[in-house]
C-alpha cells in the first residue's frame, strides 16, 4: 500500500512551472518566508546559542533544513 495521493501529484506537477515566479500564484507562500519563517529560523537558533542575534550575518555558513508548510518554500 501506498500514501502517494496521486491527485496531490496532479496538482503540484501543475503548478511547476509557475511555482518560483515571486508574483505568481504562490505570491503569498514566498511573501510568508522571510517575514515569518526566517526570523522563526533565527529565534530558534539564537535561543540554542547557535547563532548571536547581534551577527548581521546570521544565516552565513549554515546548513538548514526546515521542514516546513508542505508548501514547499
Amino acid at each position: 500500500m501506498s500514501s502517494v495521493d496521486i491527485r496531490e501529484i496532479e496538482k503540484y506537477t501543475k503548478r511547476a512551472k509557475v511555482w518560483w515566479d515571486l508574483n505568481g500564484p504562490q505570491m503569498l507562500l514566498h511573501k510568508h518566508t522571510p517575514a515569518i519563517r526566517i526570523p522563526f529560523i533565527i529565534h530558534g537558533l539564537s535561543s540554542t546559542g547557535k547563532i548571536k542575534n547581534n551577527n548581521k550575518n546570521l544565516l552565513q555558513g549554515l546548513k538548514i533544513l526546515d521542514v516546513g508548510c508542505g508548501g514547499g518554500i
